[in-house]
């Protein structure tokens, strides 16, 4: 489990999050369903490509790159001189 805490000026004020991240791992036969309206569908890539939407794209809202981020952290994804600099940005 990971706990990100950030925060973003807004024009109604400051906001503070923070984030638990787990990892959850299904069974290949579970289809996710988009039930409550906030997403409209799900798609099944593989890690490497998710990888490279986040760093070449802005297409995945930025906290979910912060959740992204901190997994690909720890499966490796990073250049060791990456991991390096994302580590020390981060005060670890």
């Amino acid at each position: 489990m990971a706990t990100l805490r950030y925060a973003m000026e807004r024009p109604e004020g400051l906001r503070q999050d923070t984030l638990f991240c787990y990892d959850l791992v299904l069974p290949r036969s579970f289809t996710p369903q988009p039930v409550d309206g906030e997403v409209a569908f799900f798609e099944l890539m593989p890690l490497e490509r998710v990888f490279e939407i986040v760093r070449d794209t802005d297409d995945i809202k930025f906290n979910v790159n912060l959740v992204l981020i901190d997994l690909f952290l720890r499966r490796g994804l990073f250049s060791p001189q990456e991991t390096a600099e994302l580590r020390q940005a981060l005060g670890q």
